[in-house]
């Protein structure tokens, strides 16, 4: 987030419910025919409008948001196999179980101790994460994967007017326009 504009990281990860939606066929067993395969493809296309390779240089940003955006997919589909079998509550326990080391280890190398306020903020964070992972295990629990994650989009709508209002950052044409293409092979997905 830190090595490019919002929108734009924010437009890379919309990439997840397309890694998701092959995932889930590869992994989970869904079907997923043509009209699905192709939208999926569609997805990818938008990706390379916002990226525009050979016209810019892929950046280090753009590298670490696809990454984001292929581990949201995995462990949207480690949700979906333990909502088989598991309690939400438990999923969400295990998510902060080995999340939290995960994240202690490269936070290790950077640490300074936070103000009272940013304790604060952070401990809001936590909360409003934690809920939100328990809503997202329960409708990994009634759906299918695929259809789960493109709901997902509503969050460039958000990303873009908290990035304008906070940080002054207008999305270029590009990032709009490949957005755009990203959630039509969205929607074009989620009913199918």
């Amino acid at each position: 987030m830190s090595l490019m504009p919002l929108a734009e990281a924010t437009t890379l990860t919309f990439t997840a419910p397309l890694f998701a939606t092959v995932g889930a066929a590869l992994f989970l067993g869904e079907v997923v025919r043509l009209r699905r395969w192709t939208a999926t493809l569609v997805g990818f296309a938008g990706v390379m409008i916002v990226l525009r390779p050979g016209v810019e240089l892929l950046t280090a940003g753009s590298v670490w948001a696809i990454a984001t955006s292929v581990f949201m997919a995995a462990t949207a589909l480690v949700i979906k196999s333990l909502a088989r079998t598991e309690n939400v509550k438990v999923i969400v326990f295990y998510m902060a179980l080995f999340m939290t080391p995960l994240s202690v280890i490269p936070a290790a190398f950077v640490w300074a101790w936070p103000s009272w306020e940013t304790l604060g903020y952070v401990g809001v964070l936590g909360l409003a994460a934690t809920v939100a992972q328990t809503a997202f295990a329960k409708a990994m629990r009634a759906a299918e994967a695929s259809a789960v994650m493109t709901v997902d989009f509503a969050r460039l709508l958000f990303a873009a007017a908290l990035a304008y209002l906070f940080f002054g950052e207008i999305p270029d044409a590009y990032t709009w326009l490949g957005a755009g293409v990203i959630l039509a092979a969205n929607v074009y997905i989620t009913p199918r």
